[in-house]
């Protein structure tokens, strides 16, 4: 089984230092598989405390083009539960009571906060949807949530875990809304499919302000306009549906 981990931010920069071994595993095809081992690849998400929109619809289309080539994928999900770095590291030092301890236990529990926050964010942003329904229907995608701990060093040794000197907040995006990304099948008659996603988006787009003959150009128009394109130009030597990954911020 190949691990593939983003790190504790799900950024272009994060992106970007994958870009050599996505490469890689889709020029070599799926890894050799064992009976005893029936995952090929396992994408670990479980320490994500940030997560762009845009990445994840990269990885949500990663994920599909890998399954397309016989691949049997897992997806490990963040959650609010301690890491097991972070888990054993409260326990060796469960009896120190020091300011740095302190410091520590602080940043550890604001870390755990954030994998919450950015797991509600992926269930906001359709991530958590969309890698259940439409060209994942079937087994070939596993879906868990924690850390697998396979990363991890030897669990009877003394954790070391490095700490930020800083992590500053964000000023929240008031005016950002997100259409969520949702598969549309293509198979399908381009007025339902160009109706599935307008309506969200005329919605989001009001919300925002937007004049409303500038939100008719956007979803009757501009929308409708590139599912065509993705129609005219997507190609399947099967009888499979073909999909396309549509969302919005």
């Amino acid at each position: 089984m190949t691990l593939l981990t983003f790190g504790n931010r799900l950024s272009a920069a994060a992106w970007a230092q994958r870009a050599k071994e996505l490469v890689a595993l889709s020029a070599d095809g799926h890894p050799e598989s064992t009976m005893a081992d029936s995952i090929d690849l396992e994408i670990d998400l479980s320490s994500a405390r940030f997560a762009d929109f845009l990445v994840l619809g990269r990885i949500l289309i990663l994920l599909h083009a890998l399954r397309s080539k016989g691949m049997t994928i897992a997806v490990r999900l963040p959650n609010n539960d301690l890491l097991e770095a972070e888990r054993r590291y409260i326990k060796y030092n469960r009896q120190l009571d020091t300011p740095t301890q302190a410091s520590t236990i602080r940043q550890i529990a604001r870390r755990q906060r954030q994998r919450l926050h950015c797991g509600l964010f992926m269930t906001q942003s359709g991530f958590y949807s969309a890698l259940r329904v439409g060209p994942f229907t079937d087994a070939k995608l596993v879906v868990t949530q924690g850390s697998s701990g396979q990363s991890e060093a030897d669990a009877t040794s003394a954790p070391n875990l490095e700490l930020e000197p800083s992590e500053a907040p964000q000023p929240p995006q008031r005016r950002r809304q997100i259409v969520p990304y949702r598969w549309i099948n293509l198979s399908r008659p381009q007025a339902e499919a160009s109706r599935e996603i307008s309506n969200p988006l005329s919605r989001s787009l009001r919300s925002l302000g937007l004049p409303t003959d500038d939100v008719a150009a956007l979803t009757g128009g501009v929308l409708d306009e590139l599912i065509e394109n993705v129609r005219q130009h997507a190609q399947s030597r099967t009888a499979a549906p073909i999909w396309a990954l549509v969302g919005a911020e």
